[in-house]
C-alpha cells in the first residue's frame, strides 16, 4: 500500500488488499503485506529485505500516485516484476501502462486476476490467457477478457496476522475502537455517475454471515473494538441476511455499536428498531440529488418521498443519519441543485456530505461527456493526479460555477466541523475532536522532522474550507446557505 505525502485522516484498513493476500496465502504463496504509512524505511530496503519474486501496489487514490511510482521503481531497479490494481489502475490502465509504472494491471477485483497471473509467471504460462489483467503487448496496451465476478463464500475469511490492526484502530461516532470490515461487494443499481459496471460488473454478492462473525470474533477477542463500520457500497440487501447477522451477534456475545450504507426505502421502521437492539448507531444514504427529475437522469432508483422516509424513520429510531450528495452534474440547473439543497435543509441529518461531480472513464455519464465533446479523460498522469474525485474536478458544469460549487461542499463540511454533537456519545465538537487527534496521530507517525510540512499540508487542506464557507456571502445568500447554520 503506498502512502501520500501526509495524510491527515487516519488510515483505512486496506480490506481489498488483505482479502487478495490471504487468498494467495491459501493457495500456497508467501506473502507479506506493506502499508507505507506506517514505515519509514525507503521503498528499496523494503523490497531488499523481503526478496520478493513480485511486488503489487494497490492504488485507490490519486493522492497515493506519487508513492506507487516509487515502489514500482524501486521493484523494478530488483528486475522484478510490478502489477499494479484498484480503481485508478482500472480506470486508467492504458496511462498506467504506457508510462511503464507497471508490467501488468489487474482489472477489478483481484484475487482470482492475480492468483491465475502469478501461477502463469511462475509457470512460463501465457499472460494473454489470463482474464483480468492488462499489459504492454506489441508496443500498446492490452486488455485481456473480463475475468468473471467470485462468489464471496470462495474467497476466505481475512487473516488478520497479515497486519498489525491495532494501526487501524480509531474512535468514531459512540465508538472508541472502530475497525472498518465488508459483508458484500458490488452493487445492484445502475446509477450513471459510478464505476461499479466497470470494478465490479454491475454485479452485487454477500459475503456469508458467518465469515463476517468470525472476523469480527477474532477482533473482538484479540484487539477489543466496540465498533465496526461496514465499507460495502450497499450493506446486507436482503432482511434475512440481516437478521441472522443480529443474531449472530447475540449468540457470540458480541457487544459492539456499527454502522453501514445503505439505500433509501430498503429497510422499514421495524428493521431499523431491530438492527437499533443490535447496535446500529449510524447509516450512510446516498441521496446524490434532491430532485426528481435528477434522480432520473442519473438513473438512482429511488425518489424524493423514499429520501425523506428514510430518513425520517432513522431519526425517530435513534439511528445517526449521514447522507451524500452530488452537485454540479452535466446539464445540472440552479434550480434542481436549489431543490436540492432545499430537501437537506427540510430532512436536517446529522452529516451532509457534499461531493463535486467528477468524471470517471468507463461510467455512461462520462461516456456521454466524451461522445459529445465536452470532456476529455486523461491521457497522462499528470493530469489524473489533478483530479480529486469528489473534491475537485477539471470538468465545468454548464450552468453552475465552480465556485458555487466549492462554496456549497465547503459550507456543508464546515457544518460537519463545528457540529457540537454527532453521535448518542454526545461528546461535544466530535468530528472536529477527531479529526484533530487523527492529525496529531499522523504527524508522530510520520515523524517530527516532517512536521512542519505536515503542518502546511494540513493547512493546505483545512483554510480552503474556511474561506470559501466564510468569504462568499453573495454565493451563500444565492442558495440559501444560512439556513445550514441557522436551522440545524
Amino acid at each position: 500500500m503506498p502512502r501520500g505525502k501526509f495524510n491527515y485522516k487516519a488510515p483505512y484498513v486496506p480490506l481489498g488488499v488483505l482479502s487478495i493476500a490471504t487468498y494467495l496465502k491459501e493457495h500456497g504463496h508467501t506473502v507479506r503485506v506493506v502499508d507505507r504509512s506506517f514505515v519509514k524505511e525507503s521503498a528499496e530496503k523494503t523490497v531488499a529485505a523481503f526478496a520478493p519474486d513480485v511486488v503489487c501496489v494497490s492504488l485507490i487514490s490519486v493522492r497515493l500516485f506519487d508513492d506507487a511510482i516509487c515502489i514500482s521503481a524501486a521493484a523494478k531497479k530488483s528486475g522484478l516484476p510490478v502489477i499494479w490494481g484498484g480503481m485508478i489502475p482500472t480506470d486508467y490502465y492504458e496511462v498506467c501502462l504506457k508510462a511503464g509504472y507497471a508490467d501488468y494491471i489487474s482489472m477489478g477485483e483481484g484475487e482470482i486476476n492475480i492468483l491465475n497471473l502469478l501461477a502463469a509467471l511462475e509457470n512460463g504460462g501465457d499472460v494473454s490467457r489470463v482474464k483480468g489483467i492488462a499489459y504492454m503487448k506489441d508496443g500498446a496496451p492490452y486488455k485481456t477478457e473480463p475475468q468473471p465476478v467470485a462468489d464471496l463464500a470462495e474467497l476466505p475469511v481475512i487473516d488478520f496476522t497479515l497486519c498489525d490492526p491495532e494501526q487501524y484502530i480509531h474512535s468514531y461516532m459512540c465508538c472508541d475502537r472502530m475497525m472498518y470490515l465488508y459483508c458484500s461487494k458490488g452493487c445492484f443499481s445502475h446509477c450513471t455517475f459510478c464505476s461499479n459496471p466497470t470494478f465490479h460488473c454491475n454485479s452485487y454478492r454477500m459475503r456469508p454471515v458467518d465469515y463476517v462473525i468470525r472476523e469480527i470474533r477474532y477482533l473482538y477477542d484479540n484487539y477489543h473494538i466496540d465498533g465496526v463500520y461496514f465499507s460495502d457500497e450497499c450493506w446486507y440487501i436482503s432482511k434475512r441476511y440481516m437478521r441472522e447477522f443480529c443474531r449472530r451477534l447475540d449468540e457470540e456475545d458480541i457487544h459492539i455499536y456499527w454502522g453501514c450504507e445503505l439505500r433509501c426505502g430498503m429497510y422499514n421502521r421495524e428493521d431499523f428498531e431491530y438492527m437499533y437492539a443490535h447496535g446500529l448507531r449510524w447509516v450512510m444514504l446516498g441521496l446524490e440529488t434532491g430532485d426528481p427529475e435528477m434522480l432520473k437522469t442519473i438513473k438512482k432508483g429511488i425518489t424524493v418521498e423514499q429520501i425523506r422516509k428514510s430518513v425520517s424513520v432513522c431519526k425517530a429510531v435513534g439511528v445517526t443519519t449521514m447522507v451524500t450528495f452530488i452537485v454540479g452534474y452535466p446539464e445540472e440547473t440552479p434550480a434542481q441543485l436549489q431543490n436540492t439543497l432545499d430537501l437537506l435543509y427540510e430532512i436536517k441529518a446529522t452529516i451532509s456530505a457534499c461531493n463535486i461531480f467528477t468524471p470517471i472513464p468507463n461510467t455512461e455519464i462520462t461516456d456521454d461527456l466524451v461522445k459529445k465533446n465536452e470532456y476529455s479523460l486523461p491521457e497522462v498522469s499528470a493530469d489524473i493526479r489533478k483530479t480529486l474525485t469528489t473534491e475537485y474536478s477539471p470538468y465545468r458544469c454548464k450552468y453552475i460555477p465552480m465556485r458555487d460549487l466549492r462554496v456549497i461542499r465547503s459550507c456543508f463540511m464546515w457544518k460537519v466541523f463545528t457540529s457540537k454533537s454527532v453521535s448518542e456519545s454526545k461528546k461535544h465538537f466530535e468530528i472536529a475532536r477527531n479529526s484533530i487527534k487523527d492529525t496529531w496521530n499522523n504527524i508522530r507517525r510520520y515523524g517530527f522532522k516532517h512536521l512542519i510540512p505536515a503542518l502546511f499540508i494540513t493547512a493546505g487542506n483545512f483554510f480552503p474550507i474556511f474561506w470559501y464557507a466564510h468569504f462568499y456571502p453573495k454565493t451563500r445568500k444565492k442558495y440559501h446557505l444560512e439556513r445550514l447554520f441557522r436551522e440545524y
